[in-house]
């Protein structure tokens, strides 16, 4: 079922499969990503831009091939972004966390803690 459906809440989504993370943005410290970093993060962003997602497995699908298309692997950018949109190292899958977020705000998050001077 697709969180965007009105029957099936955020709310709903943590309480059924007790998935717990930070809900709000949290301002991330810059000095931690180095420029490849931020280069991978804008790039992320900019590519999420143009897609119009509604399934957990579009956003995988467009998230592997935005993957292939920079020639890394998730380990290249999963921490930071995770970092990013969550403000922890560590929480649920990153899919998972991207799906519950939706394209606005993981843009949102992004803008927050890259574009910020």
């Amino acid at each position: 079922m697709c969180i965007r459906d009105s029957r099936y809440t955020i709310n709903s989504k943590f309480t059924s499969n007790h998935h717990f993370f930070i809900l709000s943005i949290k301002k991330i410290n810059k000095q931690k990503f180095n420029s490849n970093d931020l280069s991978l993060l804008v790039s992320f962003k900019e590519y999420l831009r143009e897609l119009n997602i509604d399934s957990k497995i579009e956003i995988e699908e467009h998230f592997n091939r935005w993957l292939a298309k920079e020639n890394i692997k998730i380990k290249d950018i999963g921490k930071n972004l995770r970092l990013c949109l969550t403000g922890s190292g560590s929480s649920i899958d990153l899919i998972t966390i991207l799906d519950i977020l939706g394209i606005e705000e993981i843009i949102r998050r992004l803008s927050y803690n890259v574009d910020r001077s």
